[in-house]
């Protein structure tokens, strides 16, 4: 199964350990669903995750 048809789920994304899995895992082709408590920081990670890539 190729990784584009996987999805994880994670938690917890706008800092730490959250934030580094959802970048590891763009990175390698899986779709991820993410949340955070602080979604302004949630958005302005994946605005420089989306210019990285």
């Amino acid at each position: 199964m190729k990784n584009q048809e996987k999805t994880w789920f994670i938690t917890g994304t706008s800092q730490g350990i959250g934030l580094i899995l959802v970048k590891q895992l763009l990175e390698n082709g899986y779709n991820v669903a993410a949340t955070a408590r602080n979604i302004e920081t949630l958005n302005m990670d994946l605005l420089i995750i989306k210019l990285i890539r």
